[in-house]
């Protein structure tokens, strides 16, 4: 029984297949996330929208720029 047609295993075989959710298992680390989250890997800063957690404001920025920053880490 052909579920696909002929030649489309050779496409299929081209492509990157994309996580959609995050990884779980032994080789944990071995990737990259998408996401940012909490970790010791500074990523960047973001400007500052309300709802944010005022916990992950920089107050060195704020001192230096006057505007609310929040920072953001790679999981």
């Amino acid at each position: 029984m052909r579920l696909l047609p002929g030649g489309s295993s050779g496409i299929l075989a081209r492509l990157e297949f994309l996580a959609r959710a995050k990884k779980q298992g032994p080789i944990s680390g071995r990737h990259v996330s998408p996401n940012k989250g909490f970790s010791v890997v500074f990523a960047e800063h973001r400007p500052y929208t309300p709802g944010d957690d005022i916990r992950d404001l920089d107050w060195r920025v704020y001192a230096k720029a006057d505007k609310y920053y929040i920072r953001q880490y790679i999981e």
